[in-house]
């Protein structure tokens, strides 16, 4: 009989004992999988939405805060910062690039960013129809991929937006928005916005008495009683507010110098996306070691399980062993069967491992926005899996390697004989 035939024979004959040790190492597997295809997807989507911006500069608050809203569009703002002193800003000669954010509203949930053309080209955002939004008109709307998908946005759609992120806000039902474009998908954050220019929020606010506390998107106190009408002329520009401000640099004197001057010599706030987001990697790291740790518990003791399952085999199969080795079989034979045994039913189990990890994260992905904004899919492999699955199999061969010795070492003539 084929030596892996009559192994998974063997292997299956308590099938309780294999269960449980299958299940115990794909419990294992699955886990540390899980963690590692996260960890990757989370690295690489943060620093794919980073897109190059070396600095934020919004209203003082929590420089955590700052990056999660302005960058990863999943905080709320800081405040408000003037317009005309982030323009002075934009004119330092260490400044490549200077992007506006006005943020604050939303449509169904989805954030809509009021901004220029520099923010989508940031992400190389094509248009996959329709067009992109005037920068010199008000109330047109370009769509990211996952929202008109989402929310079944077509060309021609109107809307009202409302106050806040989430979905219950204050309508601002005396200004409709136009969807004139939809982007292709890019695999970043602008999949999930809807985009705007920087007058459209203004107008939408004209009629409102500005809070200056969470929205950057107000126009200004002198503007509140006066033109219904959208004149964009605006004659009070000194006045008006934005959220924040994406900072390029021209070269890297620019990271050095460049967020002390805005911290000490303005009334706004500097905050770097790399240390911030190093940060925010460094608070998760140990709750991520935490669970590999218990994850690789869980596989050694499913390894331990196997050594015990083999190991007490022996005495009920010594008979069978040494019938074996009399009918001429040789020590190799039987010491290749039972290191089989303990080797398939750890490949097993980290197959089945696998396909727990990667099917649960991409059912959840399917049914959750937070990670379909991650780009988090399940479909990807991740390099660490390789040596996952060399520690699975090397876990399946320590512990079967000593009740493999033992079986090969049978003596024929005691066995017979008791």
């Amino acid at each position: 009989m084929n030596i892996f035939k009559f192994a998974w024979k063997n292997l299956w004959h308590k099938p309780l004992n294999t269960s449980l040790n299958l299940i115990l190492f794909a419990f294992g597997v699955s886990i540390i999988s899980a963690l590692l295809l996260s960890q990757d997807y989370f690295e690489k989507t943060l620093k794919k939405n980073q897109a190059g911006i070396g600095m934020v500069v919004g209203a003082k608050g929590s420089p955590l805060q700052l990056i999660l809203c302005a960058i990863y569009q999943v905080d709320t703002p800081t405040g408000n910062i003037p317009l005309s002193e982030t323009k002075r800003l934009k004119k330092h000669p260490l400044v490549s690039k200077a992007i506006p954010q006005s943020l604050g509203d939303s449509y169904k949930g989805y954030r809509i960013v009021g901004t220029t053309h520099e923010y989508p080209e940031l992400y190389k955002a094509e248009i996959a129809s329709g067009k992109m939004f005037d920068e010199n008109k008000s109330l047109e709307v370009t769509v990211g991929s996952a929202v008109a998908k989402k929310l079944g946005l077509k060309l021609g759609d109107d809307f009202h937006s409302a106050h806040g992120i989430g979905e219950g806000g204050h309508e601002h039902d005396h200004e409709h928005f136009e969807v004139v474009g939809i982007l292709k998908p890019t695999g970043t954050v602008i999949d999930q916005l809807l985009l705007t220019s920087l007058s459209s929020i203004w107008d939408v606010h004209k009629h409102e008495k500005p809070s200056g506390a969470n929205y950057g998107n107000l126009s200004s106190k002198k503007e509140e009683h006066h033109h219904d009408d959208h004149d964009h002329d605006h004659d009070h520009e000194e006045d008006r507010e934005i959220t924040n401000l994406l900072i390029k640099f021209r070269n890297p004197m620019g990271a050095i110098t460049l967020p002390r001057m805005v911290n000490e010599q303005t009334s706004m706030q500097a905050a770097s996306p790399a240390y911030e987001t190093s940060r925010l990697l460094s608070l998760l790291g140990d709750a991520i070691k935490a669970l590999k740790a218990l994850a690789v518990a869980i596989m050694i003791v499913s390894g331990l399980s196997i050594f015990i399952s083999l190991y007490n085999s022996l005495k009920e199969r010594k008979y069978e062993l040494a019938y074996l080795r009399s009918l001429g079989t040789s020590q190799g034979y039987i010491f290749s069967l039972l290191l089989i045994e303990g080797l398939l039913c750890s490949f097993i189990g980290f197959a089945l491992g696998m396909l727990l990890s990667h099917g649960s994260i991409y059912i959840a992905a399917t049914q959750n926005d937070t990670l379909l904004a991650l780009n988090i899919g399940g479909t990807s492999f991740n390099s660490g899996e390789i040596v996952l699955f060399a520690s699975t199999i090397g876990i399946g061969f320590l512990a079967s390697i000593l009740p493999a010795l033992q079986a090969a070492r049978t003596n024929i003539s005691k066995a017979l004989s008791e």
